[in-house]
């Protein structure tokens, strides 16, 4: 302590210390020293005592805190370019630093980005974790500019109508049917790669595919119009042809 009596030694027991020094002036009690407490989680500096110096905190007996003897490499939440949080020295962080943080929680990390491609084609910035499949993600900072997602292209076949398009996204809708890796529509052959015969492509060849390409020859809907290829209203010829390539009933 720092209180100072004269007493015999016997009566001056544990924990008190005592000395041969007949008088207390001056004193012989040892009188604490204060210190620079640093804290670890702010890197604040304080002048007390070591008792005082309490939780994550270290004491530097005798020191001034002018100028500040606490360390710069403090503890906090690092948040990587991954999008996850740990806890670590400011100079070992190699993405953003929270100073004064003990744990990750409550800490949003910024979540790391990049091109994600749709089934269609189409190319959008997201965090990894919101494209979700069937979508495909490219890669962390991967961008759109130049468009890094694959172009499909393939046949529509729409009624008796064959058309390139880009990919399954422009292929949607009745009667329809998208063959991927074409690059050409049908020539002479109505089967390939377009099945001409089967208009409403379902259920491969049969008499409601006649039932389905006379509604639509009686709407005057282009997808009727064998002859142009969709080109135009659908005609008598179209009728004949479409009848033929019915009963040659041969489709790969």
């Amino acid at each position: 302590g720092t209180t100072c009596t004269v007493a015999a030694q016997a009566a001056c027991a544990v924990p008190n210390l005592w000395g041969t020094n007949p008088a207390c002036t001056p004193s012989p009690c040892f009188v604490p020293q204060t210190g620079a407490c640093c804290s670890e989680a702010t890197g604040a500096c304080t002048s007390v005592l070591l008792t005082a110096c309490g939780g994550i905190s270290t004491w530097q007996v005798g020191v001034l805190c002018t100028p500040t003897p606490c360390p710069t490499g403090l503890s906090g939440a690092c948040c990587a370019s991954n999008g996850t949080c740990a806890i670590t020295l400011a100079p070992q962080c190699p993405g953003t630093f929270t100073t004064g943080a003990t744990t990750c929680t409550g800490v949003i990390c910024a979540q790391p980005t990049g091109a994600c491609c749709a089934s269609s084609g189409s190319c959008s910035i997201t965090a990894r974790a919101a494209c979700l499949s069937p979508n495909t993600f490219r890669g962390l900072d991967t961008t759109c500019l130049p468009n890094v997602c694959p172009i499909s292209t393939g046949a529509c076949c729409r009624g008796v109508t064959c058309a390139i398009v880009a990919n399954a996204g422009a292929c949607t809708g009745a009667n329809t049917r998208f063959v991927p890796s074409q690059g050409q529509c049908n020539g002479a052959s109505s089967t390939t790669p377009c099945c001409r015969a089967d208009f409403n492509k379902a259920n491969g060849i049969n008499v409601q595919d006649i039932y389905d390409f006379l509604g639509a020859w009686l709407a005057q809907d282009p997808t009727a119009d064998y002859v142009n290829n969709g080109a135009g209203l659908p005609t008598q010829p179209s009728i004949n042809a479409f009848i033929n390539a019915w009963f040659a009933a041969g489709c790969s």
